[in-house]
């Protein structure tokens, strides 16, 4: 599962997930920009979602932070299904910028309007609840956001 966080000194966002959570990410937002000739007028704020798309390829080839975690798997557990496997689980992470971020976020709601015009003839049709590739997006876009609202309350909680 994509797991979204401020960073120490809230200059960015920590995005980390295993390979499966980022090459889902990473296909799905492919899927929703579409090409350079799909939405022209929109080729700057394609730009900056790829650059986003760069860092999260590179993460997913092992070109950023590995982190392992463990998997609560033990030796009794391995014997009693006769299997040898690792205890951890490889977790891939990596930093963005934090406007770079909230910019990212709020530009894939126009690429989504686009795609499921594109898609489904409509921007609000039914059936796009449904759509996989929105909605993996839409859950990196609601991760992004809840960060930032948490670390928002915390610091006002010490305002008052």
């Amino acid at each position: 599962m994509l797991n979204i966080k401020v960073t120490e000194n809230y200059g960015g966002i920590e995005v980390k997930g295993d390979y499966d959570d980022f090459e889902q990410l990473y296909d799905s937002i492919f899927k929703i920009i579409g090409d350079g000739e799909d939405y022209p007028t929109l080729e700057k704020l394609r730009i900056q979602i790829l650059a986003f798309c760069y860092d999260l390829r590179h993460a997913k080839q092992g070109n950023r932070e590995i982190e392992l975690v463990e998997n609560n798997m033990n030796n009794e557990i391995m014997k009693w299904h006769s299997i040898i496997i690792p205890t951890n689980n490889v977790y891939y992470k990596f930093n963005y910028i934090l406007t770079q971020a909230i910019f990212v976020v709020y530009a894939l709601n126009i690429f989504i309007d686009n795609y499921k015009y594109k898609k489904y003839k409509s921007s609000y049709y039914t059936k796009v609840v449904y759509d996989e590739d929105v909605n993996i997006v839409q859950e990196f876009q609601s991760k992004v956001i809840k960060a930032i609202v948490k670390i928002l309350l915390e610091k006002n909680k010490k305002l008052f």
